[in-house]
């Protein structure tokens, strides 16, 4: 499509909103679903990293005590 300003690329003959909206919609949910594994993958790692350092310490008491 051609447009002679930039005024005209943006406004789109009345269109402008609903299309650039859908854009921004869409920009918006690729990258959430681009970050969202990141920080999930961060959080679980930290998780496991918490869960084995529970069952050392669980361990290590359980020596300790004779077990």
């Amino acid at each position: 499509m051609y447009f002679d300003s930039i005024y005209e690329l943006l406004t789109m003959g009345g269109h402008g909103p609903y299309v650039w909206a859908a854009y921004g919609i869409g920009l918006s949910v690729l990258v959430w679903n681009l970050f969202t594994p990141i920080f999930q993958g961060r959080k679980t790692a930290d998780a496991i990293r918490r869960n084995a350092r529970r069952e050392q310490l669980r361990h290590e008491q359980l020596q300790r005590e004779g077990r």
